[in-house]
């Protein structure tokens, strides 16, 4: 996911892969805030194109669990 996707691209998505949790906001590397995140991941699986939607977060267990 990208910012470019959270903020309004509008085509079908059915799956939308993170291969990280963390995003370079211009000055440092930090961790996606929660709204971020969903913002993203609420493209997956858009009604009228799609019955579900799926998100896969390729991030060690301990990073998802730190961040809870």
């Amino acid at each position: 996911g990208t910012d470019t996707l959270g903020v309004g691209i509008n085509v079908p998505i059915r799956t939308v892969l993170f291969t990280g949790l963390a995003k370079f906001d211009g000055r440092r590397q930090r961790i996606l805030r929660t709204r971020e995140f969903l913002q993203i991941a609420g493209r997956a699986g858009r009604a009228g194109f799609d019955t579900a939607g799926y998100v896969v977060v390729q991030a060690p267990e301990h990073v998802i669990e730190n961040e809870r």
